[in-house]
């Protein structure tokens, strides 16, 4: 299934000047410039280059263990580190870690999982305070 994502970006073409348009950040495998011109006579575009950021993360790993890197969740805030206020104290060689295959889980990460007994012992205390409520409540209604 193809998604298509519309943009207008409005301005002004002349051959005077080189121009550069500013797209918000997109995933896309294709694009597709549509130019109106009117009655004028066609335009000559000798060169088109399309630029994207290099995404870098820059951590520092304490010991050798397993790490995960999840992505994909739009709600998720942006963490905020120290080293952000250090970033002319980044060394310049650093070593590049090598990725094993990525994996995809659905509707299922690694926070869900330690979250389940957390969920079990929840429901297991408000079931008990809810017994004990109407414990309570039936000793103080036989007593009317």
């Amino acid at each position: 299934m193809e998604r298509i994502l519309c943009r207008r970006v409005l301005g002004q073409y002349t051959s005077f000047e080189n121009h550069v348009y500013n797209l918000d950040n997109i995933r896309t495998n294709k694009l597709r410039v549509l130019i109106y011109h009117n009655e004028n006579s066609p335009i000559s575009i000798n060169d088109v280059r399309i630029k994207g950021f290099k995404h870098r993360i820059t951590a520092r790993f304490e010991k050798a263990a397993t790490y995960y890197l999840a992505y994909g969740n739009k709600n998720a805030r942006e963490p905020q580190y120290d080293i952000a206020l250090f970033k002319d104290k980044i060394p310049k060689d650093l070593v590049n870690l090598k990725l094993e295959r990525t994996t995809r889980t659905l509707n299922q990460s690694i926070a869900q999982k330690d979250s389940e007994p957390k969920k079990i012992w929840l429901l297991t205390v408000m079931g008990l305070v809810v017994l004990i409520l109407g414990v309570f409540t039936l000793r103080m209604m036989r007593k009317v």
